[in-house]
């Protein structure tokens, strides 16, 4: 095998990663619309700088928040990739400290939440 040909299976291998990786992440949120919905609080929001270089990487918004169910008390984060910062810094605006927010939560593990866009009250 040559350089050529193992550069272009990492290569297809990664592609299939990543393309995984965003299917799941879709399949997820859909299914979340189901999930019944809890009020939560947020704690905290960030937004920073991952990658390698200024063209491969993404500014990732987070949201970190809490939130009870059945008695419990549990946390959550919620990140969300960009390709700007403004526009990341817009996102996490709408999350102030100590907002309500509405949470889906996973019926069968309520220690799995997520927070959809469409939810935002």
């Amino acid at each position: 095998m040559n350089q050529d040909d193992f550069l272009l299976i990492a290569s297809s291998i990664a592609v299939a990663l990543f393309a995984g990786h965003f299917f799941y992440k879709r399949l997820q949120r859909h299914r979340a619309h189901r999930w019944p919905i809890v009020r939560g609080q947020v704690d905290s929001t960030a937004v920073r700088y991952e990658g390698g270089g200024e063209l491969a990487g993404a500014w990732v918004a987070t949201v970190k928040y809490h939130y009870g169910m059945l008695g419990r008390a549990y946390d959550g984060v919620h990140e969300h990739n960009f390709v700007n910062k403004d526009r990341a810094e817009h996102w996490v605006a709408n999350y102030v400290g100590n907002q309500s927010l509405r949470i889906r939560v996973n019926p069968r593990q309520s220690a799995k939440s997520i927070l959809l866009d469409s939810d935002r009250t």
